[in-house]
């Protein structure tokens, strides 16, 4: 779990970011993200994340329950992470996206407990409540995932990694990009050729500056850093 300190987020912020970096899915596929079912200044308090795949209906609590009902009636309860135990303990879903791979479902979320923040990615198996595998992401500020073909790109303050969707193993990954590079709030991932792009901010301010790291695909080889363009 990474310290929040002073890092936390204005919702109104990240939203008008995000936004301002949209990008072109031509590339990837951008998972979705689900909005709670109320709005909360906390994360203790109560709210659901609920989305439908499929045949399937998913509702998520903050804390990590997971009530799965398909067409049938069929009804099971389970849980994304341990949240009465563990280094996970205490801890509430405060951001989620979510979407399926070869008929499997994705789901990618954010965890907080108001002093710490880190984030995890899991695989469950169509048509069950059965989780294939659980990664672990070291950050929070969590930035919405890019898929192309069987990996996933990520990035979270600090950290940034392309994941195999079908082991759960990531293929390389940096945790030290706020120590580097001041990696605070990462905004937007796009893949160009042979490239995967991971935009941020230093800063959680109105108009910060906009910088870019990019990196080999197939390697993981950083290839640079430079703040970004107007037009770029």
């Amino acid at each position: 779990m990474i310290k929040k300190a002073i890092f936390l987020l204005l919702l109104v912020f990240i939203t008008s970011v995000t936004t301002s970096f949209a990008a072109s899915d031509e590339n990837g596929l951008r998972l979705i993200k689900v909005k709670p079912d109320r709005e909360f200044e906390l994360a203790p308090e109560e709210h659901n994340y609920a989305f439908s795949v499929a045949d399937s209906k998913y509702l998520i609590s903050n804390k990590g329950i997971v009530q799965w009902e398909n067409q049938k009636g069929m009804l099971k309860n389970f849980k994304l992470y341990e949240y009465e135990t563990g280094s996970d303990a205490g801890m509430y879903i405060t951001k989620l996206f979510y979407t399926q791979f070869k008929d499997n479902l994705v789901i990618l979320f954010e965890l907080d407990d108001m002093d710490y923040g880190a984030a995890k990615i899991v695989m469950i198996k169509k048509g069950f409540s059965e989780l294939m595998w659980i990664g672990h992401i070291p950050g929070f500020n969590l930035c919405n995932g890019l898929i192309e073909q069987n990996f996933i790109y990520i990035a979270a303050s600090g950290f940034i990694g392309k994941l195999d969707l079908e082991s759960g193993k990531y293929l390389w990954s940096y945790d030290d990009l706020y120590n580097k590079y001041k990696a605070n709030i990462f905004v937007n991932i796009e893949i160009s050729g042979d490239l995967a792009a991971f935009y941020y901010l230093k800063e959680p301010i109105y108009n910060a500056k906009s910088y870019v790291l990019k990196y080999s695909k197939v390697n993981g080889k950083l290839i640079g850093c430079s703040k970004v363009k107007k037009s770029e």
